[in-house]
C-alpha cells in the first residue's frame, strides 16, 4: 500500500497552512491488479433496456433480410445492437469491440455478446443495399412505436 500526500487539510480539523504545526491528513490509495467486477461503462446499461423496452434486436431481425447462411452466431439484427455500446463509450473503429470484449463486467450488461473485430467486419461485409434499406427500415418502425 502506498501513502498519498496532499490530501485537504490536515489531521485535527484544521485546515492546511494554518499555524499550529499539525501534520498533514493522508489518504491511502491501494496499487494492485483492477478489480474485474467493475466495468468503466456502467452508463450502457441504456442499451439492453432500450432493446428490452423496444424489442429493438428482434425489430431488426424481421426488417432485415439474412445475411448468413447458417443460423448460429450473431443475427443481422444483433450486429448494430452489438455495436452500439461500443460506439457509445467512445469506439471510433472495429478494434474497439476487442477492448469491450475484454471487459468482463462489461459484458454482462451487453443486449448482445460483443463480436470479435474481425468477426463483425465480416458480418458487416455482407450488408448490401437490401440488408442497409432494412436497418432504416427497422428503426423507422421502432421510432413509431416511440410516437405511439
Amino acid at each position: 500500500m502506498k501513502s498519498v500526500r496532499g490530501g485537504r487539510g490536515v489531521v485535527g480539523g484544521a485546515r492546511s497552512g494554518s499555524a499550529g504545526g499539525e501534520q498533514p491528513r493522508r489518504r491511502r490509495v491501494r496499487i494492485g491488479a483492477p478489480d474485474a467486477s467493475l466495468t468503466p461503462s456502467a452508463g450502457l446499461a441504456a442499451v439492453p433496456e432500450t432493446d428490452r423496452v423496444l424489442g429493438l434486436v428482434a425489430r431488426l431481425d424481421a426488417d432485415i433480410p439474412s445475411i448468413k447462411r447458417r443460423d448460429r452466431g450473431l443475427s443481422a439484427g444483433q450486429l448494430p445492437v452489438a455495436m452500439a455500446p461500443c460506439q457509445l463509450s467512445g469506439g471510433d473503429h472495429l478494434v474497439w469491440l476487442d477492448r469491450r470484449r475484454a471487459d468482463a463486467a462489461g459484458q454482462e450488461l451487453e443486449p448482445v455478446a460483443t463480436p470479435a473485430s474481425r468477426t463483425a467486419a465480416r458480418l458487416a461485409q455482407r450488408f448490401g443495399p437490401t440488408a442497409l434499406a432494412g436497418i432504416e427500415a427497422g428503426i423507422g418502425r421502432v421510432r413509431l412505436r416511440l410516437q405511439q
